[in-house]
């Protein structure tokens, strides 16, 4: 009992920290990001680029009601800066995340590829209610693997200072379990190729690296060159 009340204490208050920019930050970032994205979609400036299916693509049967696995990316998402301490990560992830934006946006501006999806779909009232909202042009790279993946990335990254070690691993088990389910979503509901989802992958790795990891370096090698100075 008493460990459970510390434990929720714990992430209660790592949930207070830093509050405001927290709310801020999970207020704009969305907006500004799905703007930009269907903004992009609908201005096709160069030629459509078509990908032929692989075995891989085959291998995984047309499944629109994997649309629920596909939209819970908007749960994982907000939980590592949810449960962020420092205000410094916090701002190196909203970097982050529009650097891996940008970068996707750039590819499908210049290299636009029409996505797997069938021409007759499933009715599926949620599956239509996406279609009719996101058109199939922005396929390569996939973002979605590309925000699965940097969600855990920025929450290991984040969550190395607990004490709760053994918490930690079981939680970041779980939550690359759920990136993968994801991605598995991504080619059932024929929202992606195959070939998309390492390119997003490694999209999201690159921007942790040097927005997040090598920022937090940088950082910590300053400081401790002020101090060496004082």
């Amino acid at each position: 009992m008493t460990q459970t009340h510390g434990l929720h204490s714990a992430l209660l208050k790592r949930l207070r920290s830093n509050i405001r920019l927290k709310v801020v930050l999970l207020l704009t970032l969305p907006v500004v990001v799905t703007v930009a994205y269907l903004g992009v979609q609908r201005e096709i400036i160069f030629p459509v680029h078509k990908v032929p299916l692989t075995w891989l693509d085959r291998a995984v049967p047309f499944q629109p009601r994997w649309i629920w696995a596909y939209l819970s990316l908007y749960l994982l998402n907000p939980i590592g800066p949810l449960f962020t301490r420092s205000r410094q990560d916090l701002l190196r992830y909203a970097r982050g995340i529009l650097f891996l934006f940008a970068s996707g946006f750039v590819c499908f501006v210049f290299l636009p590829v029409v996505g797997p999806r069938p021409l007759s779909a499933d009715s599926y009232w949620l599956y239509q209610r996406l279609i009719g909202i996101d058109r199939p042009y922005n396929s390569f790279p996939s973002l979605h693997a590309g925000c699965a993946a940097y969600a855990v990335l920025f929450a290991a990254y984040s969550s190395l200072d607990t004490s709760r070690r053994t918490l930690r691993t079981y939680l970041i088990t779980v939550a690359w379990i759920w990136v993968a389910i994801i991605l598995y979503s991504t080619i059932a509901t024929r929202q992606h190729f195959f070939i998309d989802l390492p390119g997003g992958v490694l999209l999201g790795w690159l921007a942790h690296r040097l927005l997040v990891v090598k920022r937090a370096a940088v950082t910590e090698v300053a400081v401790v060159t002020d101090g060496e100075a004082a």
